[in-house]
């Protein structure tokens, strides 16, 4: 906040969210709190949910040992992923079998389902001597 309060960037993120407002045409200073009180209102209540957001989310995460990482990779990765399939679905106008057309790609592809099924086999393993130990205890 005192960087929208003195239009002087304090870090990394202050300084692109000042850039961001420049380019859509807001001057941070006293005159954004005098001119454009929706625009500080508006970024006040995103910050405040935000905050709630994170205090939950982080409680959360932390009570299930949960790593940030791949929710973060997920977040920025996420629209990427659903841009190009959804470009790719359109160009190729036959569906899903695009992905299986060439071989690069149905090998890429049998390559994730086989570790997701490995995966699956050790967490099932995992699940099954622990409830062995559980039941001998």
């Amino acid at each position: 906040m005192p960087s929208l309060a003195l239009g002087i960037p304090g870090d990394a993120s202050s300084a692109v969210l000042i850039g961001s407002l420049l380019i859509l045409g807001f001057f941070p200073g006293p005159t954004l709190f005098e001119q454009q009180t929706e625009i500080v209102g508006g970024i006040f209540l995103v910050y405040l949910a935000a905050t709630i957001a994170l205090l939950l989310v982080g409680i959360l995460f932390r009570a299930t040992n949960y790593p940030l990482a791949p929710v973060v990779i997920g977040i920025i990765l996420g629209p990427l992923l659903e841009n190009n399939l959804r470009r790719a679905l359109l160009i190729s106008r036959e569906g899903y079998w695009i992905f299986l057309d060439r071989p690069v790609a149905a090998s890429i592809l049998a390559i994730n389902l086989l570790l997701l099924a490995g995966a699956g086999w050790i967490a099932w393993r995992r699940r099954q001597a622990w409830k062995a130990a559980q039941a001998e205890a």
